[in-house]
């Protein structure tokens, strides 16, 4: 019977190898960090800045360092709000929903990647597994709010 430590280990040992693929992919490509500001622009309009931070768990000042760089890149638009000059609105703009879209398909290009070799009767267990694992979490710990999502990153 395999034991408890080993079922562990084993997640540990492949979610830390996800993470470090996706991370080197990310800088590769040169969009780490900016796809969890896009996403997050993406799905919610109008946001001040700080609000910005707050979604995205960074700090104000390397959030407005990302923006301005990806302002620069024509991601992204600030501009000071109408009724309160010292609120900056962060938004996503054309271009900035076509990068998302770009960072949306190389996320599905590496799923794909990632479970080829499994069948489909070992892809419902592996939903299985994961969504009882998910549960036991959230009934011994609650549910993460803070969590960021990591392929978001």
């Amino acid at each position: 019977m395999v034991s408890d430590e080993e079922i562990f280990q084993s997640y540990h040992e492949l979610w830390l190898q996800i993470r470090d693929v996706v991370i080197q992919h990310k800088k590769a490509k040169g969009y780490y960090g900016r796809a969890r500001i896009l996403h997050t622009l993406d799905k919610r309009a109008d946001l001040s800045q700080r609000q910005l931070a707050d979604v995205v768990s960074m700090k104000p000042g390397s959030l407005t360092e990302a923006l301005e760089k990806m302002e620069s890149q024509g991601l992204v638009t600030r501009k000071r709000d109408v009724y309160d000059k010292r609120i900056i609105r962060v938004a996503i703009t054309p271009s900035g929903q076509r990068e998302w879209a770009h960072i949306q398909q190389d996320r599905k290009s590496f799923g794909r990647q990632l479970l080829s070799s499994l069948t489909s009767e070992e892809r419902e267990q592996a939903v299985k597994i994961a969504t009882k694992l998910h549960q036991s979490l959230v009934d011994c710990y609650g549910e993460n709010k803070l969590r960021k999502e990591f392929f978001d990153d």
